[in-house]
């Protein structure tokens, strides 16, 4: 019980704001689909929506745009969960880098603008940040060949002429708004939970093949300093390893991003997906539960960078089961 009241508290979203009421957002391309069992993960193109007022003329769509991730969360059980657990991780990184010009609890519109100033395309953190929480009335898809052909045939054609009859450009057309928090109460099943993450283009994966190729041993350096960083914020990531390769080693949601600042080429690991991960609360117990994360990690890169198995020895059993 006392774990759960403590996942609650750290669950709080007094730094990830509800921006749907904010802003429109149209899908770029697909990077995971779900099929309605896990989470959608989307490349979005956002920009500011102010929601019209009683008595007043609607005022025009923002011409501030960004390009982030949209995580949809389709409703069930295992979704809930990994939906809470994202949460209340990225709550707990975002308190990490919070300063004193992070915008006031209350204050939906400067945290707007926070997540336009923190769109960018390179990793400020060794995570990508969490923009804010929306909710979107279904799951959004790519647009087709077709959906992109005609939309730039009717922007050059419009472009061509004049501006539409609303004094909005055409792109316009394919901007969707984001849902309500509840969604229409005779269909519940329709809105889904979502949140926007810094899209973090051109990430490697970081696989056993990537840690032998680097003799230097920098990228398992990184791996653990980032692995360290996450427990001082006491989250615990917990899906690391890639369990259906074993006795094979294999990783997941560890990548890598280059930079070329000032002309020199630099890695740096990006640690993705908190589903899984659970903020903790420091005590001597939860301490041991993170050293042997790390001490786990550290033992299967020296071992994939040795080109070993993540076992010595394999039981008869294990032998049977792998033949099939």
């Amino acid at each position: 019980m006392a774990g759960t009241k403590r996942k609650l508290l750290a669950a709080e979203p007094d730094v990830i704001h509800d921006l749907g009421d904010k802003l429109e957002y149209r899908v770029v391309s697909a990077i995971q689909s779900g099929r309605d069992k896990k989470a959608d993960v989307l490349v979005v193109e956002i920009r500011q929506h102010s929601p019209p007022q009683p008595g007043r003329r609607p005022r025009q769509p923002g011409t501030r745009t960004g390009t982030c991730v949209l995580k949809t969360f389709p409703r069930n059980v295992q979704n809930d969960t990994a939906y809470a657990n994202e949460l209340a991780a990225n709550t707990a990184l975002a308190r990490s880098i919070a300063s004193s010009t992070a915008p006031d609890d209350d204050d939906d519109n400067d945290a707007c603008q926070q997540a336009f100033d923190a769109i960018s395309s390179a990793p400020s953190e060794a995570w990508p940040r969490c923009l804010g929480r929306v909710h979107v009335a279904a799951a959004p898809s790519p647009p087709t060949a077709r959906t992109r052909t005609r939309t730039r045939t009717r922007t050059r054609t419009r472009t061509s002429t004049s501006t539409s009859t609303t004094g909005e450009s055409s792109s316009s057309i394919s901007w969707t708004r984001f849902s309500s928090d509840t969604g229409s109460p005779d269909q519940p099943q329709k809105t889904r939970k979502g949140l926007l993450f810094e899209y973090l283009p051109g990430l490697r994966a970081v696989t056993a093949a990537t840690l032998v190729a680097d003799d230097s041993g920098a990228v398992a350096d990184g791996i653990m300093r980032t692995l360290a960083r996450l427990h001082a914020l006491n989250v615990l990531h917990r899906d690391h390893v890639h369990h259906a390769m074993w006795p094979a080693i294999g990783f997941c949601n560890l990548y890598l991003y280059t930079s070329e600042a000032g002309g020199e080429k630099k890695q740096k690991v990006v640690v993705l997906d908190f589903g899984g991960a659970l903020v903790l609360a420091g005590s001597e117990r939860d301490q041991r539960t993170m050293a042997d994360e790390r001490e786990r990690m550290r033992d299967l890169l020296e071992r994939a960078r040795g080109q070993r198995l993540a076992v010595d020895h394999l039981s008869n059993e294990a032998r049977k089961l792998l033949r099939g």
